[in-house]
This record gives structure tokens, C-alpha cells and sequence, in this order.
């Protein structure tokens, strides 16, 4: 479960209930490596009225965009969505990733490997959909000229530098910076919804020994995050800004016999 990953780790998200299709495109050029992604998803969780009382599990926040930096089981500080949280009570969601990226082999000294990443995601719930064409739904009836419809566009920008000093040692630093723009976010369609503005930067370096069997690493980051709380349209109630300045590392031994 992802509560008991460290936080250098790959999440894992639940595989219940989505599809989808991925275009991949590669071109080799010299020793570089350049591709571009496309992937479209919808949901089998799509649905209206879903009984999340007393049948289908959901938890405290079911919404937006999930911060695996920052996140931790209890997610007393809304940072985003709990991924154990499938269905929700009213959802019509629709995904879009788009990413570019490349390895870049410079050949400086021993060779410098640059690997540039930018991906952009595009989150659409409608949640709750209007049973006719001449029906509203209780948030547009309840809210005249405002929707409930979350919509996500998510920024991310990665670029991770390596060079190895000897065929045992090598050195590792690099950047991500995150822009999140999330309208409607969180809320209830009887207090409203507020929009989020999500910036962060992380900064990181990383040295690698390998002796034999033994992989020695240690890791270190640090995290600037500020996650901005607008004003919904309605009655949503105003959330306070939050602020996160991290620094954290970690050593790790991995001996193979």
C-alpha cells in the first residue's frame, strides 16, 4: 500500500475501472532517444447516483489531483485525492496525457546524460449530469450560471542531469517544477467548490557507488510548495492557503549474492 512506500518511491494507483488507448512516437537520432506520448482514458466508475454510504467505499477527499511529494495515509491537509477513493457518487470523467521527452548523450568526458520531461494532463469531470437536454442537475438548479464540472489542467516540467565520475561512481541532480490549475476542486454541491492553484519546485541530487554486488545511493530533495485557495463561486466556504518547505534524504545499501 502506498502508506508504507518511502517517498522516493513509485506510487501505485488502483487499476478499477478505467480504459483507454496510447499513441507512442520514438525517434533515434545519434545517440539520442526522443519520444512523444498521447494517452486517452474514461472511466467504468462513470456513474450517477452511486450509493457511497453504505455500498461503495469513497474517503475524505475524492478530489483532485494527487500530491505523491506530500501526501500521507491520514491526508489531514487535502493534498489532493486519496487513491484508495474509486467511486464517487456522481462522476463522467474523461482524461488526456500528453508527454515529451528525451535522453540526451553529450559526449563530454566520460558523458553526460541529460534526460528532459514535460507532461501535461487534462482532468475533466462533469459529476453530476443533467438527466435530459431540458434538466438541470441540483448544483445548476441550486446555483444558477455556475457548474459543478472539475476541470484540471496540470503542468509538469522535469529535467534530471548524470555523469559518472568512474565506472563506480556517479553523481545525479536535477529539477521538476509543477504548475496545477484545478477549478472547482473540492467542495459539495450544497456549499459550492473552491478553485486551486497548485505551485511547486523540487530540486534533488542523487550519488551512486556500486562495488561488486553492493549498490550504495544516497538521496537528497528539497521542496517548495504552495497551494492557493481561491474563493469559489456560491457559498463555498474559504479555505485557507497551505505552505510546505521540505528537505529530506536517504541512504540506501542493496547488496545481490
Amino acid at each position: 500500500a502506498n502508506e508504507f512506500v518511502d517517498f522516493d518511491e513509485k506510487w501505485y494507483e488502483s487499476a478499477i475501472g478505467w480504459h483507454g488507448a496510447t499513441l507512442l512516437l520514438e525517434q533515434i537520432v545519434g545517440r539520442n532517444l526522443f519520444s512523444a506520448e498521447y494517452t486517452f482514458l474514461t472511466y467504468n466508475t462513470n456513474e450517477q447516483n452511486r450509493d457511497v454510504e453504505t455500498v461503495y467505499p469513497d474517503f475524505l477527499h475524492t478530489d483532485g489531483y494527487t500530491d505523491t511529494d506530500l501526501f500521507d495515509y491520514a491526508n489531514v491537509y487535502d493534498r489532493g485525492r486519496d487513491l484508495r477513493s474509486v467511486y464517487r457518487e456522481n462522476q463522467d470523467r474523461t482524461s488526456h496525457i500528453a508527454v515529451l521527452q528525451g535522453r540526451i548523450n553529450l559526449p563530454m568526458g566520460r558523458g553526460v546524460s541529460i534526460v528532459p520531461k514535460f507532461k501535461y494532463i487534462r482532468d475533466l469531470d462533469r459529476r453530476d449530469i443533467p438527466d435530459g437536454p431540458d434538466d438541470q442537475s441540483y448544483y445548476e438548479a441550486t446555483h444558477p450560471g455556475l457548474t459543478d464540472n472539475y476541470v484540471g489542467n496540470i503542468f509538469i516540467g522535469r529535467v534530471n542531469f548524470a555523469y559518472p565520475f568512474t565506472d563506480e561512481f556517479k553523481f545525479e541532480i536535477g529539477a521538476q517544477i509543477d504548475r496545477w490549475y484545478e477549478d472547482n476542486r473540492s467542495g459539495s454541491p450544497e456549499s459550492g467548490y473552491n478553485d486551486y492553484t497548485t505551485r511547486k519546485n523540487k530540486f534533488f541530487s542523487a550519488l551512486n557507488y556500486s562495488f561488486g554486488g553492493a549498490i550504495f545511493r544516497y538521496y537528497v530533495e528539497v521542496i517548495d510548495k504552495d497551494l492557493i485557495r481561491k474563493f469559489g463561486e456560491g457559498d463555498a466556504r474559504q479555505e485557507d492557503n497551505l505552505y510546505w518547505n521540505v528537505v529530506r534524504s536517504k541512504a540506501t545499501l542493496e547488496v545481490s549474492w
